[in-house]
């Protein structure tokens, strides 16, 4: 991701829809992301008891405790009339509130980017949707359920975004991309892909996680990977795990050259995007450091940005000491850097929880609003005590006096693993 450049094939992000957790309620679009960002209050807490409680008869009953885990938490929509997408009664009726709340931030993010929605029908739109929780199809099509077919759509991750298509009469690529924490990032390439190709003429990423149901939590919870106490500590020494996090983002991105015809506002130039796979990593889920090493290494000779270009990674940085680990030894073999000037890493997970499907748009939102906001850089919310480690590996924790360069090309890189 680059500060604005005249590369006019490069893929511009031009709009933002937000919809994330905060701990006096929602943060909603782009202003209240980055004054969320700024005050560095976490949104991390117990689920509230009226909505534990709803969930509780769903777990086994061994699992049945009084106590709920800690999660970042947005609020679910109700019934939303068909009128105001231009929809039938019947097309909305059977809508879940995971696909209300992506209509409304998709609108969101159509207004911030000032961008008409009748003129987005026909092939030349693309919507690329990112999500891995089970969550509504758990619910959808729970033993003994008795869905009915509209009802598929509500369960089903394929088409959580259809609705989206036929508000908009887009007619071009409607995906859902499903890689686990790295999703978002999945998603992200295939739309940058098709807009440098000209599939596209604009894409639609949409990044999206649900809690909803607790039995995935817990199978969280007993691999002892998240973090009970609630205390997310990225990169930190005393880091011990990670909370869950809810999400519902859209990124807007149109080509370069269209931005400027159009006179939109860019937020950033995505100037290369690359996806990979652990191979074989020490255990299921288990972090590798060669593979991520590998894959840094493999997006800059692809992007031709030589790593001195980058001053701030946004890591996945989740809270977990094996991740953190495994991603101070990957950045510190993908980017040479001479004692004086190590690495500058940030996370954002302390403040939002793990957005895992979406995890990789939180990133790209966030790192976009600090080129926007003249490069201030935000606290790294829950790290106090950077491990010897982690300095013996070149890699310094940005602090809020860190500020981005605002001249010449620089680039931010953003990771999701």
């Amino acid at each position: 991701m680059t500060h604005p450049t005249p590369h006019h094939t490069t893929p511009a992000l031009v709009g933002m829809g937000v919809r994330l957790p905060g701990p006096d309620g929602d943060v909603r679009g782009p202003h209240q992301m980055w004054q969320a960002l700024l005050a560095g209050r976490t949104a991390i807490a117990p689920y509230p008891s009226d909505r534990w409680e709803r969930m509780l008869p769903l777990l086994h009953p061994q699992d049945q405790k009084a106590d709920p885990w800690p999660a970042a938490l947005i609020a679910w929509p109700g019934f939303t009339p068909a009128q105001r997408w231009g929809l039938r009664g019947s097309d909305t009726e059977h809508l879940s509130p995971t696909q209300i709340l992506i209509l409304q931030v998709v609108a969101e993010a159509l207004a911030d980017a000032g961008i008409d929605p009748t003129t987005l029908a026909g092939p030349g739109t693309g919507i690329y949707v990112a999500l891995s929780s089970p969550d509504d199809g758990l619910h959808v099509f729970a033993a003994g359920a008795r869905p009915t077919l509209p009802e598929l759509s509500a369960g089903g991750a394929g088409m959580v975004a259809t609705a989206v298509s036929r508000w908009l009469n887009s007619r071009g690529p409607l995906g859902t991309y499903d890689a686990s924490c790295a999703s978002a990032m999945y998603a992200l390439n295939t739309a940058r892909r098709d807009l440098t190709e000209g599939v596209v003429e604009a894409a639609i990423v949409i990044g999206v996680n649900v809690l909803t149901h607790p039995v995935p939590t817990r199978s969280f919870a007993s691999g002892g990977v998240l973090a009970l106490d609630g205390q997310v500590l990225p990169l930190d020494a005393h880091a011990h795990g990670y909370a869950r996090g809810e999400a519902v983002e859209v990124a807007i991105l149109r080509p370069y050259a269209q931005a400027l015809e159009h006179r939109d506002r860019v937020y950033a130039l995505l100037t290369h995007t690359a996806v990979g796979a652990d191979g074989r990593s020490p255990t299921v889920g288990a972090p590798s450091a060669p593979a991520l090493a590998e894959l840094m290494e493999r997006t800059h000779t692809g992007s031709g940005v030589d790593t001195d270009q980058v001053p701030l990674v946004l890591a996945h940085g989740p809270g977990t000491m094996a991740g953190a680990r495994a991603e101070a030894r990957a950045l510190k073999s993908a980017y040479t850097r001479p004692d004086h000037d190590p690495v500058l890493v940030t996370s954002v997970k302390g403040l939002f929880g793990h957005s895992e499907a979406a995890a990789g748009l939180t990133n790209l939102l966030a790192g976009a609003l600090m080129w926007h906001h003249g490069g201030q850089v935000p606290p790294t919310t829950g790290h106090t005590s950077p491990p010897k480690w982690l300095i013996e590996h070149g890699v310094r924790v940005a602090a809020p006096t860190d500020r981005l360069p605002t001249t010449g090309e620089h680039h931010l890189g953003v990771v999701a693993q």
